[in-house]
């Protein structure tokens, strides 16, 4: 498997590490006993902003909230571009 950093995904796709937001992280991080369990996945949308306009990226995520780690798997990446996805 070919491994990069989460700053090297970012960059890769021309988004600062200021400009992206995770969608929904309000609610993975309410979910109920998050803290308790060794490891928490799911499929997550990051959203970026580079000179193009809007960049979504896919993927799944693994924290592990005991240890403050986390892991994202990256599976597809999009530009948007006036309202239109590119993939």
């Amino acid at each position: 498997m070919n491994s990069s950093s989460f700053t090297e995904v970012l960059k890769q796709y021309s988004i600062s590490p200021a400009d992206f937001t995770v969608k929904d992280e309000s609610l993975i991080m309410s979910e109920k006993n998050i803290a308790k369990k060794d490891v928490f996945k799911d499929v997550v949308l990051i959203e970026g902003h580079n000179d193009k306009g809007q960049v979504n990226l896919i993927g799944t995520l693994y924290c592990n909230f005991l240890k403050d780690i986390a892991v994202f798997e990256l599976e597809s990446a999009e530009q948007v571009k006036s309202g239109v996805a590119q993939v």
